[in-house]
């Protein structure tokens, strides 16, 4: 062929080689006519060509390798959105059922202080100071009628300001002045109305009706009837599938006597708990780091767990928010799944 050199000429190698890279082998013969490798060495040149496509390549997979992680990334946040979503609904239905079952018990306890109230000898008795007649009146009434009808624990007659003048579950009880702990008593026999709402007492936080007992215009006493608020929690968290922790502000456990106990409370920043749903909720809580007045749900730690919480706050019957509870839930193995 007119002007093709015979002395050189090049053997594309592709067809023997992989796609990705082409080779080029140069041929000369020598100077006997011995046709001899190149005078590079005899190793086959790799061309631009062949490199920017392997580089390509690697590229192209580092590239889908960064995709599916993000995607992998992104599948798993938004689980873990769906999830707190979910429980915060839950939440979300705690405080209601709360709410709801802490309006009816305090329905129940006024028809029970009108039942008792409707008992003539127990108030009269009360009035005259004759305790033996109302201890004689009030006990068939506490064990037929308030426990058995109204499921309710507690019952006390109280003189003014709030000094214990009977406790039908505890009759040795008598003389001490709670002035400064039952507000609600002080206020019903200081203002001779009728006071109810939720309120923290030395032993227990409890929803409580107060009703002031009149004689000849003037305030002899009041006698208050209390429902333990554990068991609106306990409603709401069988029902809700959550968990709880119940704290008061440091001043109202201060005012209510409440002795500070390490191996039981929990201080998180003004708020003293106290009150837990399960020992185990007890001691996942110790390292639970939150703040309890956040009107949002939180994902915290505690140890090696993943803990949702949500508070809300409680107005007791002045209408202070003096007490907090905390729905909480242990998503940690939701979390695995």
């Amino acid at each position: 062929m007119a002007g093709v050199r015979r002395d050189m000429w090049t053997i594309p190698l592709w067809l023997k080689l992989p796609k990705e890279m082409v080779m080029v082998k140069t041929i000369m013969p020598s100077g006997n006519g011995n046709i001899n490798d190149d005078v590079t060495g005899g190793s086959p040149a790799v061309t631009s060509s062949g490199i920017s496509r392997g580089m390509m390549i690697i590229a192209l997979v580092f590239f889908m390798g960064l995709m599916s992680a993000g995607y992998a990334i992104n599948v798993y946040t938004q689980s873990v959105d769906a999830l707190v979503e979910d429980t915060k609904t839950s939440a979300e239905q705690f405080e209601k059922l709360f709410n709801d079952r802490v309006e009816t018990r305090l329905e129940t306890l006024k028809l029970a202080m009108l039942s008792l109230l409707q008992n003539g000898a127990m108030v009269s008795a009360f009035v005259r100071d004759d305790r033996a007649a109302l201890i004689a009146s009030v006990a068939p009434f506490f064990q037929d009628v308030l426990l058995k009808q109204f499921q309710i624990t507690k019952l006390g007659f109280f003189t003014p300001p709030a000094t214990v003048y009977l406790q039908a579950d505890d009759l040795g009880v008598f003389g001490a002045d709670l002035s400064l702990i039952r507000k609600t008593v002080a206020t019903a026999t200081g203002r001779g109305e009728v006071v109810i709402g939720v309120e923290a007492g030395k032993d227990i936080i409890g929803l409580r009706v107060v009703i002031p007992i009149v004689d000849k215009n003037r305030v002899q006493g009041a006698i208050s009837v209390t429902d333990p608020i554990n068991n609106a929690l306990d409603h709401a968290s069988e029902i809700s599938g959550l968990e709880y922790a119940v704290g008061l502000d440091r001043e109202r456990a201060e005012q209510t006597e409440h002795m500070f106990d390490p191996k039981i409370d929990v201080i998180r920043d003004s708020d003293v708990y106290y009150i837990y749903s399960s020992p185990t909720l007890h001691q996942l809580f110790r390292n639970m780091d939150f703040n309890p007045r956040s009107l949002h749900e939180a994902l915290v730690p505690s140890g090696n767990r993943k803990m949702f919480v949500k508070s809300f706050s409680v107005k007791n019957f002045a209408g202070k928010p003096t007490m907090v509870v905390s729905s909480v839930s242990d998503l940690t193995e939701a979390l695995i799944e």
